[in-house]
């Protein structure tokens, strides 16, 4: 699975949790008061045609976007991206 989405857990993983025998017990519930939620968009850029060799295919990468920087770029805008370079693996 690839997508980023944020998905709350709904079952206690902890041990603890397991051993307890009351109803209800396992289940978590989001507190939306006491989280903080941020403004993310993953970009996707390709390199320009103009700069592919003949008969290569174009490279492209993901730069997330958090915050004010969100919903700047549309699709199929030039545009020019500075920052930390920072691989991940992606499971």
């Amino acid at each position: 699975q690839n997508r980023r989405e944020f998905m709350p857990q709904r079952n206690c993983p902890s041990d603890v949790c397991r051993g307890q025998n009351r109803v209800g017990g396992e289940t978590l519930y989001l507190q939306t008061r006491g989280s903080k939620f941020v403004k993310f968009q993953e970009l996707r850029l390709q390199e320009l045609p103009s700069q592919v060799p003949m008969g290569h295919i174009p490279r492209s990468m993901s730069v997330h976007c958090r915050g004010e920087l969100t919903r700047v770029a549309s699709p199929g805008d030039n545009v020019t991206i500075d920052g930390v370079f920072l691989p991940q693996k992606i499971a």
